[in-house]
């Protein structure tokens, strides 16, 4: 039994915290577990969990100019008041539309991919 476990240790290498409960496990479940864990390339699979936490290089992106957006603290009180009842206005009119999703997984909403590939159900969009 401890030679079997020596084997799989060997096998799973730094993830042998999968064989917390192996001395449960019938011969036929370790071999599964052994037969599965194979099945995967562990080293493309650490490597992909690493890169995944480096920062992204956004190369070609410029800041926004300032005349496309405000911060409504540095708006004199009636712009922003005209700029809320147009926006309100052109919602009413069926002419603009905000859609605001969280980062993440969908899980909630039913779903397995992220929420930005998630169909809202909207055919036309003129």
């Amino acid at each position: 039994m401890r030679e079997d476990r020596s084997k799989a240790m060997a096998i799973f290498g730094k993830h042998d915290y999968l064989l917390r409960f192996w001395n449960d496990l019938t011969p036929e479940e370790r071999q599964q577990l052994v037969d599965q864990f194979t099945l995967y390339n562990m080293h493309e699979i650490d490597k992909a969990f690493k890169e995944s936490a480096l920062p992204v290089k956004l190369e070609g992106l410029e800041p926004i100019s300032e005349d496309h957006y405000f911060v409504p603290n540095d708006i004199d009180e009636n712009i922003m008041k005209e700029y809320w009842n147009t926006g309100l206005e052109a919602i009413a009119k069926g002419q603009v539309a905000a859609v605001v999703l969280a980062g993440g997984q969908a899980t909630r909403l039913g779903s397995v991919e992220p929420k930005g590939t998630l169909s809202l159900g909207f055919t036309d969009c003129d």
